[in-house]
């Protein structure tokens, strides 16, 4: 076995499939490859994998019931999802039912190569913390361990980058911010946070909406990001545009339909 682990590949596509293959073995991880779902739980129930990476869309058994899968059993293994571009929504219902990261297609090498690192550092992280595990301060609604929201009181919401974020990919070098007056859409890229391996990463947004401001010490000082992202850290302010329909894809430790209508705060 590689010292960095075994990722197990799942795609119905050799062609997807061959490559995600190339690409790990290149990032230092050994490979088992899985056309199906079902072929995936077999291998599975031969040991723990450092990152299981598997397409949503497939024949017979989509990618959400290998994700049902792995929760259900308390399965160690994290794992991450391959999208086309026309099911972002779909991703980030993945990423609330228990992926750590999600991988766009058509993906480059450098991008596949980014998320398998970053996807197997968080699912190494949240093992080693075991129940102590906190994603978020209470009240805030993430998306899964990649980004946040916070509701304020006048209706806008503060959005940042989740701390299991920054400690995957390294900590952080430099992130490059979006301006006033773009627009937020939920699951798309929202910036881009390099580590220290100049290595950039999309952090995608939790949610949608027009960006009232941007928080240009964070830009400035990355370091502040990566020692209080959750307070001083904050990335945008932003006029939430689909806030009940999309808080209900988010998790937190608050009721997600009254934290969308203000109760909670």
């Amino acid at each position: 076995m590689s010292p960095r682990g075994t990722v197990l590949v799942v795609d119905d596509e050799p062609v997807v499939r061959d490559a995600a293959a190339r690409v790990c073995r290149g990032e230092g991880f050994a490979v088992d490859c899985a056309d199906s779902a079902a072929q995936a739980r077999a291998l599975l129930a031969r040991g723990r994998y450092a990152l299981v990476l598997c397409d949503l869309m497939m024949p017979e058994e989509d990618g959400f019931s290998l994700l049902a899968f792995l929760a259900s059993a308390g399965w160690p293994s994290p794992a991450a999802v391959m999208t086309g571009y026309s099911t972002v929504d779909a991703a980030v219902r993945a990423l609330g039912e228990g992926a750590v990261d999600f991988v766009p297609k058509p993906f480059t090498v450098d991008e596949l190569g980014a998320a398998v690192r970053r996807a197997a550092a968080a699912g190494a992280l949240r093992a080693a913390a075991g129940p102590a595990f906190v994603p978020t301060p209470s009240r805030f609604q993430r998306l899964d361990g990649i980004s946040w929201a916070s509701l304020e009181p006048e209706g806008t919401a503060l959005v940042g980058v989740c701390d299991l974020f920054v400690r995957s990919v390294g900590g952080l070098a430099a992130a490059a911010l979006g301006i006033e007056g773009a627009e937020l859409e939920q699951g798309r890229p929202c910036a881009e946070l390099s580590g220290p391996d100049g290595v950039r990463h999309p952090l995608l947004a939790p949610l949608s909406g027009r960006v009232l401001a941007v928080n240009a010490a964070a830009a400035e000082r990355p370091s502040l990001v990566e020692k209080d992202p959750y307070f001083a850290g904050w990335l945008y302010r932003i006029v939430p545009s689909e806030l009940e329909a999309e808080a209900a894809r988010l998790s937190g430790f608050g009721a997600q339909r009254e934290w969308a209508q203000g109760r909670t705060l």
